[in-house]
């Protein structure tokens, strides 16, 4: 039944595509919020960790006024390096190059 659902855009134009139920995918967030590097002596070890792959939940294909395709995900990012930092949930849209298929588990 799940084989044939895809984690990528679909391949024509058209309306935004809701996934019912959502797709479990994996999210680059170095790619989707492309930054410049972080000065050398300016880390911030609690911090929210905006360069990680988290795994998240495509919840719809989207189309912006130009045609490109992005993925609305929730994922949970979360703060700093150690586990016992936290985290927040989000809902947001990310293009698809930072959007990946990841198995479900």
């Amino acid at each position: 039944m799940f084989e044939r659902v895809q984690a990528h855009p679909p391949p024509r134009p058209g309306d935004d595509r809701e996934r019912r139920p959502p797709v479990p995918v994996r999210v680059d967030l170095a790619a989707a919020f492309a930054v410049r590097p972080a000065e050398s002596g300016s880390e911030l070890p609690n911090g929210w960790d905006m360069q990680a792959t988290v795994d998240g939940e495509l919840v719809a294909w989207r189309r912006d006024t130009d045609g490109r395709w992005w993925g609305e995900v929730r994922i949970r990012l979360q703060r700093g390096v150690a586990p016992e930092a936290g985290g927040v949930r989000h809902l947001w849209w990310v293009p698809a190059h930072a959007v990946s298929p990841r198995s479900r588990g």
